[in-house]
């Protein structure tokens, strides 16, 4: 990796350029409350940024662009919060969550990346996504296998299959977000189970909210 933050605590990683590594260019692993502020993380073989098995960590400003895997990876972490970030031209997700616990993404912006802008993904939990935007990805953003998470107030505006999907997953809450420009589907539930949907605005969309195998979703 270019940088790799391993079983630390209190550090601070600010204005750094990771590019050109063999796998990931930041790597934090089995860290407790470590800051990464405007740092740029690109044209790596592996996640620009990854944070594996880490709480209490915050990312803000951060950019992540251009590497073979994901933009951003939080694989196993929790409380941890990225704020302001940017996620860009990325080979799978822009910013992917993986099994993590009570983690929060405001205000990051996730575009043509080849799958989903953020994808949470694998069983976790109290997540949320707050004023993030998503857009020219395969989908915007994608909530799998996960619960008790929220989407309050994002957009997901011109990726091709769909704007956001909620899938196999519970009690999430999807909370006056907007999505529009997509040919498919604006909101997709699929398989998901006591879901609730406020105040969302969907338009020029083939359809623009869908539930599919639902149920007790309110809307």
């Amino acid at each position: 990796c270019g940088i790799g933050v391993y079983n630390s605590t209190n550090c601070n990683l600010t204005g750094n350029h990771a590019y050109n590594n063999t796998h990931h260019g930041i790597d934090i692993c089995n860290s407790t409350s470590c800051s990464f502020n405007e740092n740029q993380a690109y044209k790596n073989m592996g996640c620009g940024i990854n944070v594996y098995n880490s709480n209490n960590c915050s990312l803000t400003g951060n950019k992540a662009y251009n590497n073979t895997c994901h933009g951003i990876g939080v694989y196993g972490s929790a409380n941890c919060s990225f704020d302001g970030n940017v996620a860009y031209n990325n080979t799978i997700h822009g910013i992917d969550i993986y099994n993590s616990t009570n983690c929060s993404f405001n205000e990051n912006h996730a575009y043509n990346n080849t799958e989903c802008g953020i994808s949470v993904y694998f069983f976790s939990t109290n997540c949320s996504l707050v004023g993030n935007q998503a857009y020219n990805n395969d989908a915007g953003i994608g909530v799998v296998l996960s619960s008790n998470c929220s989407l309050i107030r994002n957009q997901a505006y011109n990726n091709t299959e769909c704007e956001i999907v909620v899938e196999l997953s519970a009690n999430c809450s999807l909370v006056k977000n907007k999505v529009y420009n997509n040919f498919n589907y604006g909101i997709w539930l699929s398989g998901a189970i006591n879901c609730s949907l406020v105040e969302n605005q969907a338009y020029n969309t083939l359809v623009g909210i869908w539930l599919n195998g639902s149920f007790i979703c309110s809307l």
